[in-house]
Order: structure tokens, then C-alpha cells, then sequence
């Protein structure tokens, strides 16, 4: 989210320099952040598509590996060893994707502090920004009640001089 001019103009108008500043800046580093994030989440989602690919490649030979048992049970006397050691490797291959599985819910629960950061910090800085449009409003009122008691007591003397 780009920040217009008019926008930006507007800021400083109402808020001054140093508050439209920050605020400006504020916005435009979670617009960059929020791009980062964005493009963080695509990366994950890609890796994410890349793995199930190769599982499914994966369970397609598991499956091409049990059509070959199945053909094989015919002879079952001759090769009861050999069928072992296809169980055994597929026991294998599971464990590696039980693994995989595992890695992936560390990195989704990384995600989900990382969000939680996020969150604490965006908290923290709309507190601030709060706590300074408060201040600035402050000040605006003490100017203003300061220029209208000018203003009267001017009128109020003029209108006396007057005869």
C-alpha cells in the first residue's frame, strides 16, 4: 500500500512533521514487511507443494512395489526373504516421511510465534502512536483556548476604548 500524496500531505497537516514522518514511515515499512510476508508464505506454500509431489511420486512406486509383491505371492515358498525386505524398506520410507511430517510442524509452530511477534510488536507501536495523537491533541487545545482568550480580551479592550 502505497502512500499518496495526498495522503501524506494530509498527515502532516494534521499531525506536523516529526509525527507524519514517523506515521508515514510506519506505514510503509509494514506495507514492506507485509510484501515480505506475502512472498515468505508463497516460498512455504511452494516447498510445500514440491514435497507432496515427490510423496506422491513416492506413493506411486510404494504402490508399483506392492502390484510386484502381489504378483509375486504366486511363488510366496521361493521368495518369503525377498518380500521381507520390500516390507522393510517401505517401513523405512515411512519413518522418512513420519520425519518429513515432523519438520513441517516445526516449521508451521516457528511460523505461528513469528505471528505472534508480529502481533506483540504491531500492539505496541499502535500504543505509541495513540499516546501521540493524545499529546498532539493536547497541545492543539491548549493553543486554541489560548488564542480565543487572546482574541476576546482584545475585543473586550477595543470595545472599551471605543466611545
Amino acid at each position: 500500500m502505497t502512500i499518496s500524496a495526498k495522503l501524506s500531505r494530509r498527515l502532516y497537516e494534521t499531525l506536523g512533521d516529526d509525527a507524519a514522518g514517523d506515521m508515514v514511515d510506519w506505514m510503509q515499512r509494514i506495507d514492506t514487511q507485509r510484501a515480505e510476508l506475502r512472498e515468505l508464505n508463497e516460498l512455504n506454500f511452494a516447498r510445500f507443494d514440491d514435497r507432496f509431489a515427490r510423496m506422491d511420486e513416492r506413493f506411486v512406486r510404494i504402490d508399483q512395489q506392492f502390484a510386484r509383491i502381489d504378483e509375486r505371492f504366486a511363488r510366496i515358498d521361493e521368495r518369503f526373504a525377498q518380500i521381507d525386505e520390500r516390507f522393510a524398506q517401505i517401513d523405512e520410507r515411512f519413518a522418512q516421511i513420519d520425519e518429513r511430517f515432523a519438520r513441517i510442524d516445526e516449521r508451521l509452530t516457528g511460523i505461528d510465534e513469528q505471528f505472534a511477534r508480529m502481533r506483540q510488536d504491531m500492539e505496541l507501536s499502535f500504543a505509541r502512536l495513540e499516546t501521540r495523537i493524545e499529546r498532539r491533541t493536547a497541545d492543539i487545545m491548549k493553543w486554541s483556548l489560548a488564542f480565543w482568550i487572546g482574541s476576546v480580551v482584545t475585543l473586550v479592550g477595543a470595545l472599551r476604548l471605543l466611545p
